[in-house]
């Protein structure tokens, strides 16, 4: 009762707080959502699921953690009521001895829709498939940093990439509360900012994840705004969008000082971010601040023919490159994933070819 009674006024602190960039962090609502730990989601016996336990770790601070994991609870079970969850007939019936309730929800080939809506932002739930078969349960860092280090492994556009941005950004909310850090005066200025977004300097505006606007959302928001987004490592930074005059490669690492290692100076014939690899050939690797749809921006921009990922990296060359080695200019067929299209295209017309075939025999 007394952390209920409690929860309002953190809920407001955390809500409010902000960071020195303009613009609020997740509250402690959006928070909740993405540990979500409560009523029957908390195996019988423990005080806590081993997940949140392990994230909670990672603030360094045990008795903050400590008092966090019951304003975790309550602010769950205001949500949802403990003796009519959403999940409790799913836990009792594939879950209930499992040490990870949420873990074992997510491994069910089928579950409640109103179940998976209360678990779908958690990283349990949406990783529990690469958790299992990578043994991060296991992991003596935890499953976070085990997940992270798996990096490219957990797909460019999946759910699981973007639960552990999003639970990295909720870490991040939690240390500023416990700092207590006070609001920029004109941390609410959004200017001419794409809508919801807030603006950090004179070119750039960001924002955080949200349960209704993950990182696709966000780059699609800014690109909407005909502004460029910015490719950033966002476990660490808020999403980022920046006004045409730059390009979004050359967006500042918005709230991180510049590392030695971000500032590398590519090859002067290599797009952004390459290395050579031969004689109009340049390679680059998967990395959190740059996956593969930056890595393909950046050498779309450099007007270098993209060929992805082989054995060795992803692959940019020139068009001469490219035509030399296949002894004529480069074809839409070059590309694997064109390659792919134009084969789901032609099976499409192989089979409405056969469809109307037989009707006219019929």
């Amino acid at each position: 009762k007394f952390f209920a009674m409690l929860l309002p006024c953190l809920l407001c602190s955390i809500a409010s707080t902000a960071n020195d960039w303009g613009g609020p962090v997740l509250g402690l609502g959006d928070v909740a959502i993405l540990l979500p730990f409560g009523g029957p989601l908390v195996p019988s016996g423990q005080q806590v699921d081993r997940f949140l336990d392990g994230v909670l770790e990672e603030l360094n601070d045990r008795a903050y953690a400590q008092q966090l994991i019951p304003v975790l609870e309550a602010q769950h079970d205001m949500r949802y009521d403990p003796d009519a969850h959403p999940c409790s007939e799913d836990i009792e019936m594939h879950c209930s001895t499992a040490e990870s309730r949420i873990q074992c929800l997510g491994s069910q080939q089928r579950i409640s829709q109103d179940c998976a809506a209360v678990v779908r932002h958690s990283v349990p739930f949406v990783c529990a498939e690469l958790i299992s078969r990578n043994g991060c349960n296991r992991e003596p860092r935890g499953v976070l940093q085990c997940l992270e280090n798996l990096g490219q492994s957990l797909g460019e556009a999946s759910m699981c990439l973007d639960a552990v941005v999003a639970t990295r950004q909720a870490l991040y909310a939690l240390q500023l509360k416990k700092m207590r850090k006070p609001k920029p005066q004109d941390s609410a200025d959004s200017g001419n900012c794409p809508a919801d977004w807030f603006r950090a300097d004179e070119r750039c505006c960001v924002k955080y994840w949200s349960p209704s606007c993950d990182i696709r959302c966000a780059r699609d928001q800014c690109e909407s705004h005909d502004w460029k987004w910015a490719w950033l490592d966002y476990r660490h930074r808020p999403f980022t969008c920046c006004e045409p005059g730059g390009t979004a490669i050359d967006a500042p690492n918005v709230g991180k000082k510049r590392r030695s290692s971000d500032m590398s100076v590519p090859h002067a014939q290599c797009p952004d971010g390459f290395e050579v690899q031969e004689e109009g050939c340049c390679l680059a690797q998967w990395s959190w601040a740059c996956g593969e749809w930056c890595l393909e921006e950046r050498c779309g921009r450099h007007e270098w023919v993209w060929l992805g990922e082989d054995s060795s990296g992803f692959r940019c060359c020139s068009a001469d490159q490219v035509q030399s080695h296949h002894g004529g200019t480069p074809g839409l067929l070059d590309n694997p994933t064109h390659l792919f299209l134009a084969s789901v295209v032609f099976s499409g017309m192989l089979f409405y070819l056969y469809h109307n075939h037989h009707r006219k025999i019929l």
